[in-house]
């Protein structure tokens, strides 16, 4: 079985470094700052500093909701309201803190990878805020979004093909 503090460790250093360098960088932003833009990378609205940076904390809470908070509710659910592949032989008594443990894994990489994405997001928006003209680098953030997109195909793929397997002897 892997371990399942790593994903979390991952998060939270992550969260630690990120917030690091977005207060770091606090103090040569503009206010306010452009904080969405248009496809092609033109501000569209504006936010004071103070509240852009609340976003940045908020955002990295919620993004350990998988983490964190997913894996321990889904834990307390009753066997027939878990929605898997071969319930009964991955909820079996025997089986099921083991099953509990690798969802809670799989839970943890994903909130790593949205955390990854959405600080992406912010990083493109703080490096806008720095330019005179406030452009949004859409290039860099589809790049960002297609390697989400490519980690979420592999993450289901793996989950899916873990649960459809059952090993022979059993039904």
């Amino acid at each position: 079985m892997q371990n399942s503090g790593l994903p979390k460790f991952i998060y939270v250093l992550m969260a630690a470094v990120g917030l690091l360098y977005f207060s770091l960088l606090y103090p040569r932003l503009p206010d306010p700052m452009a904080s969405h833009f248009n496809p092609g990378g033109a501000a569209t609205a504006w936010m004071p500093k103070s509240a852009f940076f609340m976003l940045i904390a908020i955002v990295t809470l919620a993004a350990g909701v998988p983490i964190f908070l997913v894996p321990r509710s889904m834990a307390k659910l009753p066997n027939n309201k878990i929605n898997l592949a071969n319930r009964e032989y991955w909820l079996a008594p025997e089986r099921r803190a083991e099953t509990m443990q690798y969802l809670g894994i799989q839970m943890g990489w994903f909130g790593c990878a949205v955390l990854a994405l959405l600080f992406s997001g912010l990083y493109i928006a703080v490096a806008a805020n720095q330019r005179p003209e406030h452009t949004f680098d859409s290039g860099s953030f589809y790049v960002a979004l297609g390697a989400f997109f490519a980690f979420i195909l592999f993450w289901l793929v793996r989950l899916l093909s873990h649960f459809a397997r059952v090993p022979q002897g059993h039904p």
